[in-house]
């Protein structure tokens, strides 16, 4: 006999305090090591061969096999009767089929072992547990329990045991619900109803483990088990989401068919409140889980924004953090969605939101309440990304490979005629089989809709090349990460008095605050009586305040203003309306910096809407402070920054610092209580690849470095808990480009950070990013217009930005005029020598030219190439001795692949730059001729941002190549404002003249 095996006791490993985790994983390491090389075998079985002669040969250890799976029981838990345990299952086996069963038992053992789905041998074989509830059997389910049940299996197919359906099998009348079970034992396998047809049932393994037998199908011989007796049932009984326990299974012409199973009882939540969407789904009011209607065809899944009362079915989720002896998940189980069961119209509720999206509304705390959890709910659910619980198969022919390299990977994949397009939008993640994981970036709608996926962490693109396989699964995934809801009662519970509550009032109307913080109550929001009021503009400081470090940008007067206010003044809030390219972003980096060296022991907190933007705000932030006193930190979780390409880190990344800080621990050799230079040099190995080593690392970095400014997303740092918990003492908040922040965020930052000072940055004219599957109540709630909506109702007090920097005045008057119902704009540029050396082509000093083509859409490209390059040899190669404006200073912006081909190559080496709209970003040059303008914005309507970014890609003068009536033709944005306008003030100052070929 071998040396009695050393067991891990597992449960003592989780429940001990964080601090010791470390202690802990060293201590099992060392204990296990000395076993490292010893070969495997099942406790009290060591005498036994494991070659299927031997271990057949001796009938003595088939004993000691089911001492093994003894159940622990104690008097208080007493022995179920209508099941089997292993023990019993293994007993009532002939000698014979014992045999072939602890052979078959000891060869998948070792199979499981050898590809990494079964471990932790060490630890010794768990014993069967007792356990109650769906919940608890799913995620308690062990690799041995699979390996037995496959063993099972197997040794009943092997022997050839027929398992005939008995003519005599009643059937259940009461239902299936009447046969629902808390507890299975024995020898069994977990699945999950993945769908219901109208012959057929189908079911999924949920763990790896069962990977063999991973889809099983359910038909009319099929029974279920309840106590001790089998029976008949109606197919339809089942609702995809179940979860049964699989007890036999018979080979029905190559199809492996449930022969007898038990079926969990569900978990229902009844009276629960749901909101529909555009994308025919229920948001669950407070948790923002998106649930299905049972019955697809319900009327009132159709109707957007409705409001209803209804139970709701919760399939199993697994849980993240999963002991070594668990079965592992298996990767191609789609998340079954939540069932709603029934739907009662909840009108009160309708009005309450209704109300709300109006221009007229009467506030109250049931309004906050209820609108407040609801658009935190949806916005949950659109992060979440699961509007689909199906899988569908997409032909080889639907994929087109896209990009590779330093960029990532792209695919674009046409939606297949399965998919409602409306639950498949940008921001979801998918799983493209045997390819991997990738993420939406865009949908495209024509004939036939197409989505465009980023590849996303593991993503093999060679796949696609195999031409052999005909077709592939896809399906969502859903994130698994995603910051909480709001919950009921969150307004009540926060401090009267505390900045946070003060501003969330008068979001909702029940309240503004002054210039110098004082609240003035308000009814409600009105229209009518609001244009009224005063507007809160804050009156511009006349002298620039000093401030405590020397920054590479001087602040403008209105810049200093809001510095000052954030800094400085504890006041509630304060609005920067700033235009486009005003600085907007070097103002919030200064105003934390100052903040920071102010109150060097308090945190500042600077959110930005998305990781892209996080990251240049970061780079701008090192720009703009260089070394300042502060500590920075960008962050970013590991696991997402390692997903990243490197070309996009900043010096200031969580990832980076902790880097630094590991090596500098290894470097000094420091020592504590555990041995943090040792563990630092293993897990800078590791990084990324364990919950529990990251979590414990990120507390280690916090607490030893202290960082004073934190730049990120709410999405990473709502949904780190731990972090929430380090920044514990903030001081300020500010919402850079928060016209494009959600209005739900903000208040959900103020119910966190109630004390902080708050300010929101950001553009009055740009249009917000609504997600596609938010109804319209859901938009107006959850992301609303930030920005806009704080200037127009009056309701917290606003510093307004007037100069737009890296042009010259006459082009923000322009756009001040166009955009902003303003004309009081300034340039940061004077009228330059471009346009004075040019009075042939500037008869006035208007900086803006359409030169016009007027074929429209009517000519390729190719055709307009000869009007084109005349326009530009008049610029850098005039005839009749004008002046020749030096190539260096002239851009050529494309809007099409074909024009970008076509210019490349004509203009090689002359100095003029050729690009797209996104690479003048901070490649300004002194004059831009755009080729197709409204092109660009072919089949969408024009936003402001790309319309003003277009015309601010010059400092001096821009000159549109394009159809003038093409442009007046094409749609304007949500307030009507386009390229029509353009034209107009354009032809007002004689700037439309008409193409020509020399």
């Amino acid at each position: 006999m071998s040396q009695p095996r050393k067991v891990v006791n597992f449960n003592q490993m989780q429940s001990a305090p964080s601090d010791n985790y470390l202690d802990h994983i060293l201590d099992s390491d060392e204990e296990e090591s000395d076993e490292k090389n010893e070969p495997y075998l099942p406790p009290d079985l060591s005498s036994a061969s494991e070659t299927p002669a031997a271990s057949s040969a001796d009938s003595n250890c088939l004993t000691s096999a089911l001492e093994t799976v003894k159940m622990e029981q104690s008097e208080a838990s007493p022995e179920p009767v209508d099941e089997l345990t292993m023990e019993q299952e293994i007993r009532r086996l002939s000698d014979s089929d014992r045999r072939v069963y602890q052979d078959l038992y000891v060869e998948l053992r070792n199979e499981h072992r050898q590809s990494g789905k079964y471990f932790l041998f060490t630890m010794g074989f768990p014993t069967e547990q007792l356990r109650e509830g769906a919940t608890e059997h799913v995620n308690g389910y062990t690799s041995e329990q699979a390996v037995r049940f496959l063993a099972m299996t197997k040794m009943a197919e092997k022997r050839g045991i027929s398992e005939e359906m008995q003519k005599s099998i009643p059937k259940l009348t009461e239902g299936i619900e009447s046969a629902m079970v808390g507890r299975a034992v024995g020898h069994y396998g977990i699945y999950q109803i993945s769908d219901v047809g109208k012959n057929f049932v189908s079911a999924e393994a949920y763990h790896e483990n069962l990977e063999e037998i991973s889809t099983l199908r359910i038909d009319e011989t099929s029974t279920i088990l309840y106590n001790g007796a089998r029976y008949l049932f109606c197919l339809d009984s089942l609702m995809i989401g179940d979860t049964i326990a699989v007890k036999k299974i018979r080979n029905s012409e190559g199809t492996n068919v449930v022969h007898t199973f038990c079926l969990f009882r569900r978990s229902i939540v009844q009276n629960q409140t749901l909101n529909i969407g555009k994308a025919m789904r229920a948001v669950v009011f407070g948790t923002g889980e998106v649930a299905a209607p049972k019955d697809e065809s319900h009327s009132a899944i159709g109707v957007e924004s409705s409001v209803h009362n209804g139970d709701v079915f919760y399939p199993v989720k697994m849980r993240m953090n999963r002991g070594p002896e668990i079965a592992k998940p298996n990767r191609n189980l789609v998340t079954a969605m939540p069932l709603v069961l029934n739907f009662e119209k909840n009108r009160e509720l309708y009005n309450i939101e209704n109300s709300y999206s109006r221009s007229n509304f009467q506030y109250n705390e049931q309004l906050v309440n209820y609108c407040g959890v609801m658009g935190s709910s949806a916005l949950v659910a659109a992060r979440k990304g699961l509007f689909d619980g199906r899988k569908h198969s997409v032909s080889r022919w639907s994929f087109e490979m896209l990009t590779s390299g330093d960029a990532g990977f792209s695919v674009k994949m046409k939606l297949p005629a399965t998919g409602f397009p409306r639950q498949w939008f940008p921001g979801m993640p998918i799983y493209i089989q045997d390819v991997g994981r990738g993420e939406i970036t865009q949908k495209l709608v024509n004939k036939a809709v197409h989505v465009i996926v980023k590849a996303t962490g593991d993503f093999d693109s060679t796949k696609f090349a195999d031409t052999t396989v005909p077709s592939r699964l896809v399906h969502q995934i859903g994130k698994e990460q995603v910051p909480p809801c709001l919950q009921p009662g969150f307004f009540e519970q926060m401090a009267d008095g505390s900045n946070g509550k003060k501003i969330i009032t008068a979001l909702f109307g029940g309240l503004s605050i002054g210039e110098n913080g004082v609240c003035t109550k308000r009814e409600g929001y009105s229209k009518g009586k609001v244009s009224m009021l005063p507007s809160p503009v804050v009156q511009i400081l006349d002298s620039l305040p000093p401030t405590n470090h020397k920054y590479s940008v001087t602040p403008n007067n209105a810049q200093a203003t809001y510095i000052h206010r954030i800094s400085q003044q504890k006041l509630p809030i304060t609005v920067g309306a700033f235009p486009i390219i005003s600085g907007k972003s070097t103002t919030v980096a200064i105003a934390a910096h100052e903040a920071a060296t102010a109150r060097p022991e308090t945190q500042q907190i600077v959110f930005l809407p998305d990781e892209n933007r996080a990251r240049v705000f970061a780079t701008h932030f090192e720009n703009v402070v260089g070394k300042g006193a502060a500590k920075p930190v960008r962050f970013i979780s590991v696991k997402q920054w390692k997903m990243q390409p490197r070309s996009e880190d900043t010096s200031i990344d969580y990832p980076v610092l902790l880097t630094q800080f590991l090596q500098k621990l290894i470097s000094e050799n420091r020592t504590a209580r555990t041995d943090l230079s040792g563990t630092a040099k293993s897990y800078l190995k590791s990084m990324g690849s364990d919950n529990k080593l990251d979590e414990y690392w990120l507390n280690i970095f916090f607490d030893m470095v202290r960082p004073q400014i934190v730049i990120s997303t709410f999405e990473s740092l709502f949904s780190n808990p731990t972090v929430l918990q380090h920044l514990n003492n903030v001081s300020t908040v500010q919402f850079d480009d928060s016209d494009q922040i959600p209005q739900s965020d903000v208040v959900q930052t103020c119910v966190q950070y109630p004390l902080a000072t708050y300010g929101l940055m950001g553009d009055t004219a740009k249009d917000h990013i609504v997600h596609e599957c938010f109804g319209c109540h859901q938009g107006r709630i959850s992301t609303g217009q930030l920005v806009e909506k704080a200037t127009e109702w009056k309701i917290f007090p606003t510093v307004n930005g007037k100069v737009i920097y890296s042009v010259n005045t006459r082009i923000a008057e322009m756009i001040g005029k166009l955009y902003y119902q303003n004309d009081d704009f300034t340039g940061s540029e004077k009228i330059g020598d471009v346009i004075q050396m040019r009075g042939d082509i500037w008869t006035n000093e208007y900086p803006i030219k359409i030169v016009d083509h007027k074929f429209g859409a009517q000519k390729e490209d190719k055709d307009l190439v000869p009007m084109m390059m005349s326009l530009l040899q008049k610029l850098y190669q005039p005839q009749d001795d004008q002046t020749a404006i030096s190539p260096e200073k002239i851009g050529v912006m494309c809007s099409t692949q074909s024009q970008m081909i076509i210019l490349s190559e004509i203009l090689k080496n002359s100095g003029i730059y050729c690009g797209y709209l996104e690479s003048f970003t901070g490649n300004q040059k002194e004059i831009v001729v755009v080729w197709g303008a409204a092109q660009k914005l072919k089949g969408k309507a024009a936003t402001m941002e790309e319309t003003t970014s277009i015309i601010a890609s010059a400092k001096q003068s821009i000159i549109i190549f394009d159809s003038a009536k093409h442009m007046e033709y094409r749609s304007g944005d949500r307030k009507g404002r386009g390229w029509g306008d353009l034209v107009k003030i354009v032809q007002e100052n004689n700037g439309l003249t008409q193409a020509t070929v020399s």
